[in-house]
């Protein structure tokens, strides 16, 4: 098993229609365990908040990103929504 990091895009927030407006009620990250990308992506759009199971599966809306251990202590995931 792997651990995947996966949160919506940069781009994402710049378009008109954006699944994560209004910013409540949402899920903006999350990091699972999964065999693969694919599975890490399954699991994360049965686990969405209201911006819907499918930004999860979309390569577009979200990134999702092994993690591994290689390199120095790191923050490995902050989900900080101000206002």
């Amino acid at each position: 098993m792997k651990i995947y990091k996966l949160e919506p895009t940069k781009e994402i927030f710049d378009l008109d229609v954006n699944p994560w407006v209004p910013q409540y009620d949402k899920c903006f990250g999350m990091v699972v365990i999964a065999e693969n990308e694919f599975n890490a992506r399954k699991i994360a759009s049965s686990n969405c908040g209201d911006e819907g199971k499918s930004v999860w599966l979309d390569c577009n809306s979200t990134s999702c990103k092994e993690l591994t251990n290689d390199g120095e202590g790191r923050l490995i995931l902050s989900d900080f929504v101000n206002g």
